[in-house]
């Protein structure tokens, strides 16, 4: 299947990039939304980019999720370069909507569309030339 096949190539590459610069990942698959975290490797790594509280380690992270269908990030105290952000930024978009498609798809091969779909026409009941279009607007009124 192609969608899981994109999410894995997707998080081969985040696992190698995090791997070059003393990361580690996490992808909360138990959850919604669909979130990324990126943490430092190891603890001698965590005290460069914290002020460390007394008693006790401050948490270092940087974590990727759509919300409303706009990316957000949130981080605490994880500095990394601009370059090294946009690639985890976009290969966490890839897995994301490649998640997202495997999971649309499990769902449909599964019969566990919600009501909801049942209310929408399919493709058989609409007309060819509704599907294939013209490119113009027909009802539109020039003034």
């Amino acid at each position: 299947m192609s969608e899981l096949s994109n999410f894995r190539d997707a998080e081969d590459k985040l696992r190698a990039l995090c791997d070059e610069n003393d990361l580690n990942y996490v992808i909360n698959f138990d959850r919604y939304p669909l979130k990324l975290t990126i943490r430092p490797a190891d603890e001698a790594q965590m005290s460069v980019f914290t002020d460390q509280p007394e008693g006790g380690r401050a948490p270092v992270f940087l974590t990727f999720c759509f919300v409303g269908g706009e990316l957000q990030y949130y981080t605490k105290r994880l500095s990394i370069s601009e370059q090294l952000f946009n690639q985890i930024k976009n290969l966490y978009r890839k897995m994301h909507f490649a998640y997202l498609q495997y999971f649309h798809h499990q769902v449909v091969v599964n019969g566990l569309l919600p009501e909801i779909a049942h209310f929408a026409p399919s493709a058989d009941a609409l007309d060819a030339t509704e599907i294939e279009g013209n490119g113009e607007d027909e009802g539109a009124s020039e003034e």
